[in-house]
């Protein structure tokens, strides 16, 4: 059994990660546990105080977080699978959550919402979370959504042969009802044929695939303009339910993940984004 974290700030727009946490019980027995950050000083009011209200009003709040955790989960979520919540404050919820992270193999969030979340992924929070989170991270984007799984884009900027490995994609492989598309999008002043990079691409599904029974294909799509729109479209064009990166090592993470590309990815695409293990 495997256990998940996932945060919510209570928006519509949150439910997004019960709905891919919904979805991984489909295939897993899973605990969850939802996280909610309250930022520091959101239970004051302004002006004087006298000792022990602020601490009451703290003590309100974090009780009134708890119930709304408990009331969202079950909305998506077995209340028998649903553990104690975590109600945090402080003024930096992304390290929060990744602090929390740490004592489990799952964490699910959401893109947008009405306050920390929002900046959370799409703001400097998010070169936090996504740099350090040390379990996988699933980030969805759309609140009224169905999960599938069931086939996976997989994209590697070919820095380091080891990478992707079947492994990190252990949660999500539905084997024989599983398709894998290895995806790299070849800059058109790489220096690199299309041709070179599907023979190494080849060379990872070989190395890393060739013990699952999914089915896995391999792409190169070299062309002009932006990359995260070409990465999209093709997402789209394979009907991907989940877009899966896992950069080799931090320098390629704060290329890849936290650029431009991945912002597109991110923001602007309406498929899932799976962020996979970078430290063990």
């Amino acid at each position: 059994m495997i256990s998940i974290l996932v945060a919510t700030d209570f928006s519509e727009a949150s439910n997004a990660a019960f709905r891919m946490a919904e979805y991984v019980l489909t295939f897993k027995e899973a605990t969850i546990t939802p996280i909610h950050v309250m930022e520091t000083g959101m239970w004051s009011e302004s002006g004087p105080t006298l000792p022990g209200v602020e601490d009451k009003r703290y003590a309100m709040q974090k009780e009134t977080a708890i119930r709304n955790c408990y009331e969202q989960a079950a909305l998506y979520i077995d209340p028998a699978l649903t553990q104690t919540p975590l109600v945090e404050s402080g003024s930096d919820p992304g390290q929060i959550i990744v602090e929390a992270s740490k004592r489990f193999d799952l964490v699910c969030i959401a893109t947008t919402g009405k306050s920390s979340l929002t900046t959370l992924l799409l703001g400097s929070v998010a070169k936090n979370v996504v740099s350090s989170c040390p379990v996988p991270l699933l980030i969805g984007s759309k609140a009224n959504f169905k999960p599938d799984f069931s086939r996976i884009l997989v994209i590697t900027d070919l820095a380091d042969e080891e990478i992707p490995t079947a492994d990190m994609l252990e949660f999500f492989l539905r084997f024989s009802d599983c398709s894998i598309t290895l995806f790299h999008f070849n800059e058109a002043n790489s220096g690199k044929t299309n041709e070179h990079c599907e023979r190494m691409l080849s060379k990872i599904r070989e190395n890393s695939f060739s013990k699952f029974d999914a089915r896995v294909s391999v792409k190169c799509l070299s062309a002009e303009g932006d990359s995260g729109t070409h990465i999209i479209e093709f997402a789209r064009s394979i009907k991907a339910g989940l877009i899966a990166l896992r950069p080799g090592n931090k320098s390629a993470l704060q290329k890849l993940f936290i650029g431009s590309t991945a912002s597109k990815i991110i923001s602007e695409g309406d498929i899932p984004v799976l962020s996979m293990q970078l430290f063990k």
